[in-house]
């Protein structure tokens, strides 16, 4: 079975080991909607800075892990400029 997880939180860096033992048959991935860290405050006010979490889907693919990102949820705020930023970051 695989086995596809989607969080916010840097604190999943902890169960990179764990994660890592499912070899090819897990993904991890984070939700990144935009770089902009003012707009993510407003709409996310507790979750993580966007800066975090690709720092820690960086983390992630270092530890050797495959990953994913989700851009969502999309803001009526982000304009073209802000999604093409947002998806060049998660290259």
């Amino acid at each position: 079975m695989n086995v596809r997880i989607l969080t916010r939180s840097p604190l999943a860096r902890q169960d990179f080991d764990l994660f890592a033992s499912l070899g090819n048959r897990l993904m991890f991935g984070m939700s990144v909607p935009t770089l902009n860290n003012q707009l993510a405050r407003i709409y996310e006010p507790n979750a993580p800075a966007p800066t975090q979490r690709l720092a820690t889907l960086q983390a992630a693919r270092d530890q050797g892990l495959n990953i994913f990102v989700a851009v969502a949820p999309t803001y009526a705020e982000c304009d073209e400029a802000d999604i093409r930023a947002t998806m060049t970051a998660v290259k």
